[in-house]
């Protein structure tokens, strides 16, 4: 790929919420904004707690042109606070996306 463009632009995070030691499914929505297939490495950046897990055992994926695939992800929670990474699609060394996630953990109480 050659040519001279802007970069990607920022995201809005997304916020996920999740009960204490409970693992939630989650999903990024990427949709692939070129004419032609791309190959991405998809990685989590910044989860200093360890609480986010993306899903499959191979982190390069495959998008067909103009397609929108959800990247599913766990959130599990283990202290009630608030944590947050980035999901990185990662083209070449000049073009990659950030979404910015965030997780609040709750801890719901079965009333009697």
């Amino acid at each position: 790929m050659s040519g001279i463009g802007l970069p990607p632009t920022g995201f809005p995070e997304q916020v996920f919420v999740g009960s204490l030691l409970q693992e939630v499914q989650c999903y990024i929505d990427f949709k692939n904004p070129y004419d032609i297939v791309i190959q991405v490495a998809v990685s989590l950046e910044h989860d200093e707690h360890g609480v986010f897990r993306l899903f499959g055992k191979n982190s390069s994926m495959q998008f067909q042109p103009h397609a929108n695939q959800q990247i599913p992800f766990t959130f599990r929670p283990h202290d009630i606070a608030q944590y947050q990474s980035l999901v990185v699609f990662k083209l070449n060394e000049q073009i990659s996306w950030q979404y910015p996630i965030k997780g609040v953990a709750e801890q719901f109480v079965q009333q009697p």
